[in-house]
This record gives structure tokens, sequence and C-alpha cells, in this order.
């Protein structure tokens, strides 16, 4: 899991922090049903409510994964400054962006939590 503040600039040392010194500790369930819409608790600390500029994005900028032939992201929820809710695609919709080859049961992809400039 990687964090952001302007939905651009990802970490990239699995060890996860933003410039509101936010971090990923771990998130559960790590694997869900195909049809998607599992809600996944992302908990850590630092995490700042911006209210509809708080995304999760599925995959990440070494492997892209698009949703519908667009960017995985999806509006998360804030719950507090330790917790962050994210609802996974469906299987179906999930592809990689490089190669277009639909996601398999047995891959697995980041989560990766930003907020948006607006």
């Amino acid at each position: 899991m990687e964090i952001t503040l302007n939905g651009n600039d990802y970490t990239h040392d699995h060890k996860k922090y933003s410039y509101y010194d936010a971090f990923v500790l771990d998130f559960d369930p790590h694997i869900g049903p195909v049809q998607g819409g599992t809600i996944v608790k992302v908990q850590g600390y630092g995490f700042a409510d911006t209210k509809k500029d708080l995304m999760c994005r599925f995959g990440s900028n070494a492997e892209p994964l698009l949703c519908h032939g667009h960017k995985c992201e999806f509006r998360a929820t804030y719950v507090s400054d330790s917790l962050v809710l994210c609802s996974i695609p469906p299987m179906s919709q999930v592809t990689y962006k490089d190669s277009g080859k639909n996601i398999d049961v047995d891959d697995w992809f980041d989560i990766e939590v930003a907020v948006h400039d607006g």
C-alpha cells in the first residue's frame, strides 16, 4: 500500500508515509470474492479527512490497473485518522493497463490511498 497527498506522487518504499505523517500499517481482508464489493479496512495513522478527494487506487505506478478502461480509482471513506475504507471492484472489470489482460484469481495487486487536488 502506498500513500500520496497529490494523487500523482506515490511512495515506493513499502513503508507508507505522507506529508501529514500518515502511515499504512495493514489492511483487511487481503482476499475477497470475484464479484467485488468487499470493503477493505485500511489501517494506519495520520489519515486526513479530505472529503471527496480521498481515493483508493488499485494497482500501482509499476503495474497500473484499469477498470472499464479508466484508472482504477474510487472514492474512499474516511472513518478516523487511523482508518480508511475502500470498496474492491469486480474482478471482471479489472485489466492490466500495459497488456490489456484481465486480472486473474491468482494475481495480487496493490491498493494505494491518495488525496487528489480537486
